[in-house]
């Protein structure tokens, strides 16, 4: 009975962060979450007008993994703002919730304002015709392990600023480097360097733009490849949560 209590207390505060700093700023201002979708948009428009509709299912794939990363890794900034400036951090500190709880809190409700872009992006891979119900459960799961793994690694780095300034010197650089440079926005054998090639895993999002371009067919994957790329983005995603709980600065001195 104590677990069960134990549990309702925690989804209880989940929601209540998630409603504080995801839902009620959504309310104020739906149109503020489409921005994290002006960019992807954008290169829709130019690739497609410039490169033709050989690459137009390439962008559709990028453009939902940029608005996941996107809105997931302004948990960074948001965190570290709650913190050094409004102090609410610390009220949650003396309380019963723990870090792993106010993280995934803040990091639903980022989710929260994701959404109306994933949706644009979902819309148009269905328009053209490449959406079918196993490449939409694919992309769910892609969604959903990049969002898991990018929020921990986003809260965890937030731990550690202690100046304003930083708050909006490292999104944009970890933006650009999880969504553009990796394999995102085309498929990994252009890069013709071998090392290069297996180097670029180590990019959190290569492995799930991979697995989500496989899904509507624009790269072929063995078996034995998909299982070992699911396997391995799932322990990347228990790897970074488990360095979030160890050494995330929670309790500051």
């Amino acid at each position: 009975m104590m677990k069960l209590k134990e549990m309702i207390r925690v989804i209880k505060s989940i929601y209540a962060v998630m409603a504080l700093f995801g839902i009620m700023p959504f309310k104020r201002n739906p149109f503020w979450s489409l921005s994290y979708g002006i960019t992807p948009l954008a290169l829709l428009f130019f690739i497609n007008l410039y490169g033709g509709s050989h690459y137009l299912p390439y962008v559709l794939i990028g453009g939902i993994i940029t608005i996941t990363v996107a809105t997931t890794i302004s948990l960074e900034s948001d965190a570290a703002f709650l913190r050094i400036v409004l102090k609410l951090q610390g009220m949650y500190v003396a309380s019963p919730v723990g870090p792993l709880t106010y993280s995934l809190g803040l990091a639903i409700g980022n989710l929260i304002t994701a959404l109306p872009g994933i949706l644009i992006f979902f819309i148009l891979l269905q328009v053209y015709g490449y959406l079918t119900l196993y490449s939409g459960m694919i992309l769910l799961s892609c969604i959903g392990l990049t969002w898991a793994l990018v929020s921990a690694l986003a809260f965890l780095i937030s731990s550690f600023l202690n100046d304003i300034k930083d708050l909006w010197t490292y999104g944009p650089i970890l933006t650009a480097i999880l969504s553009f440079l990796p394999p995102v926005y085309y498929p990994v054998h252009i890069i013709s360097d071998p090392i290069l090639r297996v180097l670029v895993y180590i990019i959190p999002t290569t492995v799930p733009a991979r697995l989500a371009q496989a899904s509507i067919q624009l790269v072929s994957i063995s078996f034995f490849e998909t299982i070992l790329m699911w396997i391995g983005l799932i322990l990347y995603t228990v790897l970074i949560n488990a360095l979030l709980l160890k050494y995330a600065r929670w309790r500051q001195p």
